[in-house]
């Protein structure tokens, strides 16, 4: 069947990445995108939750967004996408004097506190039309952690993203690389397909294409070292013991152990190889 990429439009074709997953991939810009059945690869029950370390994670992530945009002063207006129930980064935001407002489908809308609101909605046709029309041009940054790989329509959220920014406002956003060597080598294995929520994963091409697309002049693209560390274990369990975790394979205790015992190592060969590296970072404006 003919199945136009979302990103770019060109027909894109089956990439059969072992004998158990089957996912779709653009030739002209190496986009990917993943229909559940053709491509269970041991998921889990459900998306991924903040775990075990998440308050260093959190903390990671917070800094690298404030470096990676020195425009947000004290009582700047940011949207995080994706926050979660817990609104665990807004809130690392909100202490950093920043206006927050939180967006999430699964989070319940109250006020926290005099800069911290949260939202019961997605982007696109989930976002309340009424409540978006409100908010246009009103945000002085977007941070997207997570969350691209999972929105059901892709363009559609980047542009009603996009408009509620202010003219070269900043979108922050972190998402897996589906060009990564690690989906290459380890298949099914690799431990962004336990999720069984991711629907796309991103190349540098196609996520620069489709940011470009909705309207953003500048894309600033890097691939970090030290996001999603734990996962070099994880999927080197999943593609040693390959077999379903209803609870997914960071639960287990010995994943923590062997993050642990591997980091020199798995540090070393981000450093070397940046290919391998399991995230792409951006920032657009």
């Amino acid at each position: 069947m003919n199945q136009p990429c979302e990103v770019c439009g060109a027909s894109t074709i089956e990439w059969r990445i072992d004998d158990a997953s089957v996912l779709r991939r653009c030739p002209e810009c190496d986009h990917l995108t993943r229909c559940l059945p053709e491509s269970l690869a041991h998921a889990r029950d459900g998306e991924y939750g903040e775990g075990a370390g998440g308050t260093t994670r959190i903390e990671l992530t917070y800094r690298r967004l404030k470096g990676a945009m020195p425009e947000l002063r004290p009582g700047s207006r940011v949207l995080e996408v994706g926050c979660g129930p817990e609104a665990t980064l807004a809130k690392r935001m909100v202490k950093g004097g920043l206006d927050v407002v939180g967006l999430d489908p699964n989070v319940d809308s109250e006020q926290l506190s005099d800069h911290l609101r949260l939202v019961h909605g997605g982007l696109g046709h989930e976002f309340d039309a009424e409540l978006e029309a409100q908010h246009v041009g009103e945000f002085n940054a977007a941070t997207a952690i997570h969350v691209l790989e999972h929105i059901p329509d892709l363009v559609d959220s980047l542009t009603s993203l996009r408009a509620l920014l202010q003219d070269r406002a900043p979108l922050y956003a972190i998402t897996p690389a589906g060009d990564s060597r690690l989906l290459k080598r380890f298949g099914s294995a690799w431990w962004m397909l336990e999720d069984p929520t991711h629907v796309r994963f991103f190349s540098a091409t196609s996520l620069r294409l489709v940011l470009k697309r909705v309207g953003f002049s500048e894309v600033i693209l890097r691939r970090p070292i030290l996001d999603s560390m734990s996962t070099d274990a994880a999927t080197l369990i999943r593609y040693r013991r390959p077999r379903r975790r209803p609870l997914g394979v960071l639960d287990q205790t010995s994943t923590k152990a062997i993050t642990l015992a591997t980091l020199p190592a798995s540090l070393a060969w981000r450093g070397a190889r940046p290919r391998w590296r399991p995230v792409l970072e951006v920032v657009a404006r």
